[in-house]
């Protein structure tokens, strides 16, 4: 939906400074751009009751979450939201809906992004996607929203980054190197969620990796899988 706020908000400076950037962000933040997920600390703390747990196919009457596009804008883009707002870093909008006729009951979606100096083995990128999933507010995160359904092909997007921060600064940093094809940008995401035909210790659970190299099309890396974790 265009919101057609070009006439109140003059284009930003590509080279401006970060406090004009966090007025960016924040102008993001009071539009719900991205606000429908929480954030994922770099550097999760772990919770070890959650090593505790199974891995089970989801069943055919349980909520499944998919993530169906990446939307890729380079630096200095116009944001689709926002015809007026040239965006000063790289965004990433991650669209995500319910594939399943069973409505979520609480849905919570996290994330890391790593743009390393060299390519990640496959054990660096199991190890990142794995601390996500160990994450020790999911239970908290996924009861505090349980009243908020996701009904049979309703989309959603949040937007990496949403506001003005380390990542921020990171994608600000790198963006020539990404777009030349000198650094890979890796996005981390997962979603773990509730439906009425769970059981009380399960969650739904969505992972998956990319990495950007170049371009906005995206690469996968790692895992891509939904599954049921029971707690044990």
């Amino acid at each position: 939906m265009a919101l057609g706020i070009d006439h109140l908000v003059p284009k930003p400076d590509p080279n401006a400074s970060p406090a004009t950037l966090s007025g960016i962000a924040e102008l993001l933040m009071k539009l719900g751009i991205g606000s429908t997920v929480k954030q994922l600390p770099q550097s999760p703390p772990i919770d070890p009751t959650l090593n505790k747990s199974s891995a089970l196919p989801l069943y055919p009457n349980n909520a499944k979450i998919q993530i169906t596009k990446w939307e890729f804008y380079p630096p200095r883009s116009v944001f689709k939201d926002l015809p007026g707002l040239q965006m000063p870093w790289p965004v990433i909008n991650v669209v995500n809906k319910n594939t399943s006729s069973t409505p979520t009951q609480g849905l919570v979606g996290k994330h890391t992004i790593v743009i390393p100096d060299t390519f990640p083995s496959d054990a660096e990128v199991y190890t990142r996607q794995d601390s996500i999933l160990k994450y020790k507010g999911w239970w908290k995160d996924v009861q505090s929203t349980r009243n908020t359904e996701l009904e049979k092909n309703d989309e959603r997007y949040f937007t990496i980054p949403y506001k003005w921060d380390a990542e921020g600064e990171a994608l600000r940093v790198n963006a020539d190197a990404i777009m030349g094809r000198a650094k890979r940008l890796y996005v981390f995401v997962a979603f773990k969620y509730l439906d009425r035909n769970m059981p009380g210790n399960a969650l739904g659970v969505t992972e998956t990796c990319v990495f950007f190299f170049g371009s906005g099309t995206p690469h996968e890396c790692g895992r891509t899988r939904s599954f049921l974790e029971v707690q044990q």
